[in-house]
């Protein structure tokens, strides 16, 4: 079979559309990119691992009466907790050194 068929070429390495910056998480995310190998032409390729977890968040405090103009009237403190997705993600370089990308803020996607 190797005598009459070539072997196919090499599948290009896949990429993302932007810069790994700030802003771009979701991107990367939602784009497969995670756990890849990035390679820009003209620069050395980059190992690009990430691992998304979830944070725990205050969204609200309320105070909120309860039995209002009764006798036994009582004010409760409503603490409404949510989550945000954030990602840790590290990037391998050629020289081995491994550098973490960190998220400004806590800002989720």
């Amino acid at each position: 079979m190797r005598k009459l068929f070539q072997p196919p070429l090499p599948m290009p390495v896949a990429r993302p559309p932007l810069d790994l910056t700030k802003g771009h998480f979701a991107l990367v995310l939602a784009g497969g990119f995670l756990n890849t190998v990035l390679h820009k032409e003209g620069e050395d390729p980059i190992l690009i691992k990430a691992t998304p977890y979830k944070q725990q968040y205050e969204a609200s405090k309320t105070e909120e009466t309860k039995n209002e103009g009764k006798n036994n009237e009582t004010t409760e403190a409503v603490t409404v907790m949510s989550e945000r997705i954030l990602l840790k993600v590290r990037v391998a370089l050629p020289s081995g050194e491994i550098v973490e990308l960190k998220q400004e803020n806590g800002n989720g996607i």
